[in-house]
């Protein structure tokens, strides 16, 4: 037999347990599959095959993300022929809605794709009880070999819109990040290691190239190296180009390159000199710099990714070269 006051205690947990339990069961309901159904892509003015390319790889990327589940094309033609849709137009939302109720899916995919003087893939996700078309995602490439990844990026605006994520736009994303200094060579003459920060704001395949442009600004502030100075900030400004490499659908890679300008405020009263930079009698300098950059982003939530960013900073300084490495842990949001 149980004592009164365990017979109560056990009851609170009880009903504990079960309140806890609760937000699972929601979470699970808000997580269940979505069924599409993906029509096949209209090709206009182009290969036929390149509209059935972009119907596979949006089925493959979409099944991949566990999202959704995709009815097989083949079932979906003969539940389609069983049903008198014998002659059918992908252009009418109304009769895509009319399909996507026989075929019994909560929503249809229906694309294109079409060449003049680029090629532009676009994609239109209709309501199968509504016929609304819900959300729409266009793609322009200047060549069919940037087929793969332009529906990539638009098979994960399909997922966030699905999800009621943000929408974005893609064209530019923003970093924050903390910075490690490490100074080398001749420059560790002058200054310890320091701390810093920087913001990169990152232009997505401008003018329809295929690499990114960043602009980045920050401050710096590094430990005096000896008696003699008393403070040195550096505030770093540089352009630099950059490439995407999508290592899972979560973690992407971006080497870069670029130039730029180091900024430098130095107090220094040239009581104690030492072969090196920044001994003239002055306090501003500015040198111009090389930034050779590698970040890589790894997918928290939503458009919040993590950032690791080793960098390699050279700036020239009359006779002199001044090298640091950095490295930045920061956040990125997507836009």
């Amino acid at each position: 037999m149980l004592a009164p006051g365990e017979e109560n205690l056990i009851k609170k947990l009880t009903i504990l347990m079960l309140l806890l339990s609760l937000p699972d069961f929601s979470f699970a309901e808000d997580n269940k599959k979505i069924s599409i159904a993906i029509m096949e892509f209209r090709a206009n003015n182009t290969k036929e095959g390149f509209g059935k390319a972009c119907m596979d790889m949006l089925s493959e990327r979409l099944f991949a993300s566990k999202l959704f589940t995709l009815m097989e094309k083949s079932q979906m033609d003969r539940i389609a022929r069983l049903n008198g849709f014998q002659e059918f137009s992908t252009v009418d939302p109304g009769q895509i809605a009319k399909l996507g109720r026989v075929l019994k899916v909560d929503k249809m995919l229906v694309g294109s794709i079409t060449y003049i003087d680029s090629y532009i893939i676009d994609i239109k996700i209709v309501d199968s009880i509504t016929g609304e078309i819900e959300f729409n995602v266009q793609k322009k490439i200047s060549s069919i070999e940037k087929l793969e990844n332009a529906i990539g990026d638009m098979s994960q605006s399909i997922e966030r819109h699905c999800m009621g994520y943000y929408n974005i736009s893609g064209k530019y994303d923003i970093v924050f990040e903390m910075q490690y200094l490490n100074p080398v060579g001749i420059f560790r003459n002058a200054v310890n290691p320091g701390i810093g920060l920087q913001g990169v704001l990152q232009f997505n395949n401008p003018f329809d190239v295929p690499f990114d442009i960043q602009a980045a600004a920050g401050f710096y502030n590094f430990t005096p190296g000896n008696k003699s100075v008393n403070y040195f900030y550096m505030a770093p400004l540089y352009l630099s180009v950059s490439y995407k490499f999508s290592f899972t659908r979560n973690i992407n890679f971006y080497p870069s390159a670029g130039a730029g300008y180091f900024f430098s405020r130095i107090s220094c009263d040239n009581s104690k000199r030492t072969s090196g930079l920044y001994w003239d009698d002055k306090s501003l300098y500015y040198n111009p710099s090389i930034v050779i950059r590698t970040e890589l982003d790894i997918l928290l939530y939503d458009r919040w990714y993590l950032v690791a960013a080793p960098q390699y900073n050279v700036f020239f300084e009359e006779d002199n070269v001044g090298q640091f490495a950095s490295l930045g842990l920061g956040l990125k949001m997507l836009f």
